[in-house]
């Protein structure tokens, strides 16, 4: 019998789960955090977006040894009920008679669980019931064929071997941004593989002639065999949309995406996002303009910018980023991008751009040296350098801006300007 996802939205919250409460940073910054949050982390290279995401992880185990670098201290959030449900969902009997999770090598006497539960305690592995962390590396290799003799349970594929509605939810949004179909082969008698191509029409076929059906299917290409774009896009879907971890973190979900794809998986995961919390790092402007368009009512973006061994947050909140994203200049263009540089300067037109950007390159080719990271970027007249400059001032982001001597005609627009920088 199949297994709908509302099946799984009902039960989701009476199980067990651990959520993040609060995050406090080494700046002592302390953010808030609801169960269905989604934390965008953006900066500057070695800014320590990705080292956010390790810290989180460790924080949870509590035997862990590892001190956290931007993390000062987390708080957690215990929910549900530990009961023979979750037993049987998450763990089996290893020889030894002891209940193993799927995410271990070793098992735990019941009691000992139930204790670890009734503690808030999180020691030897328990915390990966609860979080799951989606390097690049993972995501190569996760959307590979389930193997059915080795615990297939614990495979994202599994649950869409089983849900038919789930498995065309997944395709149509891969399709979204392949122009292919993701199929599941259910007809392999040892594994589970994905394919890519042009679906069977399902209804031109019928119980008798299913072989038919799946002797289609295996002709067209495996998702295994295709290209690192394809396979890492799969396997996010695959890990969010059947993941029954309550916090996910994804470092690079853009990695091996052209920009249209990064820019549909991040407006996908925003509208997906159920009792989870998603904490994302990022270098693309694609990948967050795509979460801004879901118009997610729990989205947060985060610019750290390190400064020695301190890495100074600066929180867009909610109901900032949608007054900002209102605004059709920030929304089309690629100001996002100054999220990720050092600096920024702001000139009125685009020839503006490319003639001081060419004499940044031109001194410093000269003196043979590497040119500093700066964003330069218009706005289409000097009437806008205002917005544009408050947008950047509000994370943090060191900028400056570059007008025509004309300015000085316009004492109200210069006035602004001035203003935006925090200057009377």
């Amino acid at each position: 019998m199949s297994t709908d996802i509302k099946d799984i939205e009902e039960t989701f919250t009476e199980k067990p789960q651990v959520f993040l409460k609060s995050i406090t940073f080494n700046d002592d910054t302390k953010l808030s955090i609801k169960h269905n949050s989604i934390i965008v982390f953006t900066g500057a290279n070695n800014s320590g977006k990705s080292q956010v995401l390790k810290d989180v992880e460790y924080n949870l185990d509590e035997s862990n040894h590892i001190s956290s670098i931007v993390i000062k201290k987390a708080e957690l959030d215990f929910c549900g009920t530990f009961n023979e449900t979750f037993l049987e969902e998450r763990f089996y009997t290893n020889k030894y008679g002891t209940y193993q999770p799927y995410e271990l090598g070793y098992g735990f006497e019941k009691n000992s669980l139930q204790q670890c539960w009734e503690d808030h305690s999180l020691h030897n592995g328990l915390h990966k019931l609860f979080i799951k962390r989606l390097s690049t590396e993972i995501r190569l290799s996760s959307s590979n064929a389930l193997d059915r003799s080795n615990q297939p349970e614990k495979h994202p594929i599994y649950k869409l071997n089983k849900s038919e509605s789930l498995a065309q939810k997944l395709s149509d949004y891969f399709h979204q941004a392949f122009g292919v179909d993701l199929i599941v082969n259910r007809n392999g008698t040892r594994t589970i593989p994905l394919h890519t191509g042009q679906a069977p029409d399902k209804n031109a076929f019928t119980i008798s002639s299913q072989d038919d059906y799946y002797n289609q299917v295996a002709a067209l290409p495996k998702l295994q065999e295709q290209g690192d774009g394809m396979r890492s896009f799969a396997s996010i879907l695959l890990d969010t949309f059947t993941s029954e971890y309550s916090i996910t973190l994804i470092d690079e979900p853009e990695a091996f995406l052209h920009p249209p794809q990064a820019r549909i998986l991040g407006k996908m995961l925003a509208k997906n996002n159920l009792n989870r919390q998603l904490l994302i790092s990022t270098h693309s402007e694609d990948f967050l303009q795509g979460l801004l368009d879901a118009d997610n009512e729990n989205v947060t973006v985060i610019r750290i910018n390190r400064v020695d061994n301190i890495n100074k947050m600066s929180v867009l909140q909610n109901d900032q980023i949608k007054k900002l994203w209102g605004n059709p200049l920030l929304r089309y263009s690629n100001i996002l991008s100054g999220l990720f540089h050092e600096k920024v300067v702001v000139c009125e037109s685009d020839y503006d751009c490319l003639f001081y950007h060419a004499i940044m390159d031109a001194v410093y080719e000269y003196k043979r040296e590497i040119a500093p990271d700066i964003l330069f970027t218009h706005c289409g007249g000097k009437t806008r350098i205002k917005d544009v400059v408050s947008v950047l001032k509000a994370v943090n982001v060191p900028v400056v801006a570059i007008c025509d001597f004309d300015l000085i005609n316009s004492s109200q627009i210069f006035k602004a300007i001035v203003s935006s920088f925090g200057l009377n």
